[in-house]
């Protein structure tokens, strides 16, 4: 997982193919997604849609534009729809084991090939946050909670909505699910928050902490 203070919003880029060009796309289990493709100038008569991952490669859709003719392969049918305006493919119901490279090949030229890396990931579940003391002048710790942990790619805490970084009051752990604060005081006292997401998805869970101990109010 990534230092909370230094998260950025990676926004994937094109990268170069020695055919034509590929892009990466991430989707949620059990969403729709569709799949476009650029920068193709000349007239379309023919175009294709495949599947590929590692040995396994597939076709999908057909679509001959001289007659209008869409043929979708039968491992498909159902789960799939082609947009004959602008040539794009929607997949429905978007499955872990769909994730793999689609190409979309225009006239059958290796020059007009595109193709584009689906990853279909589970959204992150719920986090809870709970406390195992609220004692002054003791360390307390925070812990954030969540299941499936491997669906999770980020973890952000916040006080009073603002982000914590780590330095000598506030330590967290290496997965960054738990924070704890060295030395409880009275400046302690707030609301925190732990957020959990990966590139389809966000939750977050919430807790007012208040310091117990001598001289402090209830």
């Amino acid at each position: 997982m990534q230092h909370p203070c230094l998260m950025l919003l990676l926004i994937l880029q094109q990268a170069p193919k020695v055919t034509g060009s590929s892009k990466q796309l991430f989707a949620a289990t059990g969403s729709s997604v569709l799949l476009t493709f650029k920068n193709v100038t000349e007239i379309i008569w023919f175009m294709q849609w495949e599947y590929k991952k590692g040995p396994t490669q597939k076709g999908i859709v057909d679509y001959f534009k001289s007659d209008s003719k869409i043929v979708i392969y039968d491992h498909y049918e159902g789960r799939v729809q082609f947009h004959t305006s602008n040539g794009s493919l929607e997949l429905r119901n978007a499955q872990v084991n769909d994730s793999g490279t689609y190409m979309v090949t225009v006239n059958l030229k290796k020059t007009l090939v595109r193709e584009i890396l689906l990853l279909v990931i589970d959204p992150v579940s719920k986090p809870g946050l709970q406390t195992d003391s609220k004692l002054a002048d003791t360390p307390i710790q925070l812990s954030c909670a969540v299941e499936h942990l491997a669906a999770v790619k980020d973890v952000v805490w916040k006080k009073n909505g603002q982000l914590l970084c780590p330095d000598g009051h506030y330590v967290f752990s290496e997965d960054f699910r738990v924070l704890q604060i060295q030395n409880g005081q009275k400046s302690d006292c707030g609301s925190y928050s732990c957020n959990v997401s990966n590139e389809v998805s966000w939750d977050e869970a919430s807790l007012d902490l208040i310091i117990d101990g001598k001289g402090y109010a209830a």
